[in-house]
């Protein structure tokens, strides 16, 4: 298996005299037999106009690296900030890899016994929210509706991010879901930042040297703003405290879902 190291990306989309931006973090997992190193990379921010939203982790030290092994759980709390002038529609994506493991069971009679299907695409990743009624990915329509690899993580959410869609990317091994938050980012102080999309991350129970060494993978966070101010017609929502799943569709559709 090639060593790969997947690189962050940005682009800025103006429609219709609207301010869009996209900001591109980037966490890297770097990994060494059975072993994760991981560090974090600065936030990248790219911004138009008066729209300025960063993406943000402060779980931990952002020049410190932590050493896990499988099944041990690792802080990592992507949330989004509004730090311009505008009041903002808010978007982020989390991208995860996924590779071909073998996995071995963590719980029941099989314990440490390797899984009977042998070596296949898994993601090598949970993610979970600490939140009250965190959502889970699993009980969420569409969530992995367009993969070819089923084998995926444990993914839960806070329950003020919906769900907007998710994609696969073949080449690049990894599969990208993508979230609106219910509630507009205004400039006012207590109302500029997001809920956090989750708390931790959790290495799955990959067998020591079925994933090829060394390797890096990288875990990414992309997010997407939308000016929502003077935004009429069909373009209007009923509560900008509480978008609905159809509102925030809409909008990802007609801004963002074009740029190609």
């Amino acid at each position: 298996m090639m060593n790969r190291k997947i690189h962050s990306y940005q682009r800025v989309v103006l429609l219709l005299l609207v301010a869009v931006v996209v900001v591109a973090a980037v966490v890297a997992v770097h990994f060494t037999v059975a072993y994760v190193a991981r560090k974090k990379t600065a936030d990248n921010v790219f911004a138009v106009g008066l729209v300025e939203l960063t993406v943000e982790e402060d779980s931990f030290p952002p020049d410190e690296d932590r050493w896990v092994v499988p099944k041990r759980f690792l802080p990592k709390n992507p949330h989004l900030v509004n730090t311009g002038s505008t009041n903002v529609f808010a978007f982020i994506e989390v991208v995860v890899p996924y590779e071909e493991v073998l996995l071995v069971a963590d719980e029941g009679e099989d314990i440490h016994q390797p899984d009977p299907d042998g070596v296949k695409e898994q993601e090598l990743f949970n993610l979970y929210s600490e939140a009250e009624g965190a959502v889970s990915g699993t009980e969420t329509g569409g969530f992995t509706d367009r993969f070819t690899v089923t084998a995926v993580g444990e993914f839960t959410y806070h329950p003020d991010w919906v769900f907007i869609r998710s994609a696969e990317d073949t080449t690049a091994h990894t599969h990208a879901y993508l979230f609106g938050y219910r509630s507009v980012l205004t400039t006012e102080e207590g109302q500029r930042t997001t809920a956090n999309v989750f708390d931790r991350i959790q290495l799955r129970n990959i067998l020591e040297g079925s994933l090829a060494a060394p390797a890096a993978e990288t875990i990414r966070i992309r997010a997407y703003g939308i000016q929502s101010d003077e935004l009429k017609g069909e373009l209007s929502v009923d509560d900008p405290t509480h978008l609905s799943q159809a509102e925030l569709v809409h909008l990802y559709q007609y801004y963002l879902h074009q740029e190609g």
